[in-house]
């Protein structure tokens, strides 16, 4: 599954909604100030989650299963 979010455009968004709120007086500085700080510390745990490298899942069989596919192909060999 992919994901087309852009984390620093969600972040411009969220932004600009607090600062709108702000603007019309829906929030006091105070509120605006603790909101930036959540909306920062939000955006720094997202980063945090998503920054990183993908990795792939080890798929080798386990060492029963290779013995198992070993005893299968030797019976192969044999016909």
């Amino acid at each position: 599954m992919t994901y087309n979010f852009d984390p620093d455009r969600w972040y411009k968004n969220e932004r600009s909604a607090i600062e709108a709120d702000y603007r019309s007086g829906k929030k006091t500085a105070q509120q605006y100030n603790n909101a930036i700080e959540d909306l920062y510390r939000k955006y720094d745990e997202m980063m945090d989650r998503l920054d990183g490298t993908y990795q792939i899942p080890n798929n080798e069989p386990k060492e029963q299963e290779k013995v198992h596919a070993g005893h299968v192909d030797s019976e192969r060999n044999d016909r």
